[in-house]
């Protein structure tokens, strides 16, 4: 008998695999990026279907077996406004994040992109420091580079917003240099 996990989880990508299950790139609170096999959820009749959508964040039931991950349920929570930003945001968590390693901040700074980016104001610099909170969660960016209220906390608040804006030119440079860094 396996244990079955509930944790919060947002759907990074979704891959078709054989006739009608799904590979999930699921980044969750407790486990960080996991792989999980939804068998059946293409099916029009599965449970699993509505739930696992790009971008959506939902409450996700995993299931820990001798092949991996199996995704055994989901109760969606809320799904993306802008799939177009966060599909750049997910791309750069996956290609940074390597095996399963719980990390709380960075599924805070991804649960706080997914509620900012509801907001029609200021996409583009929700990116900027959500970009900056990702590489400083895994290391490519130092607190003495950024300014600490930037990537002190994991909300997206009016005042980080404004100071990211300020210091704009110089917040663009260092992201790009760390980006460069992580040599992909």
């Amino acid at each position: 008998m396996y244990d079955k996990y509930t944790t919060d989880a947002v759907v990074l990508k979704v891959l078709p695999r054989r006739e009608a299950d799904l590979s999930v790139a699921l980044f969750t609170r407790d486990f960080g990026l996991v792989w999980a096999s939804a068998s059946g959820a293409r099916k029009q009749e599965s449970r699993l279907r509505p739930g696992i959508q790009f971008g959506s964040k939902l409450r996700a039931s995993l299931v820990q077996g001798r092949s991996g991950w199996r995704l055994a349920g989901v109760s969606p929570v809320s799904s993306v406004t802008d799939p177009e930003t966060f599909a750049r945001l997910t791309r750069l968590t996956l290609r940074l994040v390597q095996g399963e390693e719980q990390n709380t901040y960075l599924y805070d700074v991804l649960e706080a992109a997914h509620e900012a980016l509801a907001q029609e104001e200021k996409r583009p610099l929700v990116e900027l420091v959500v970009v900056a909170r990702i590489l400083y969660a895994l290391g490519y960016l130092s607190p003495e580079s950024v300014e600490e209220a930037l990537v002190a906390g994991s909300a997206l608040e009016q005042e980080v917003l404004i100071r990211a804006e300020q210091g704009g030119r110089v917040l663009v440079k260092t992201v790009n240099e760390a980006l460069a860094e992580t040599q992909l």
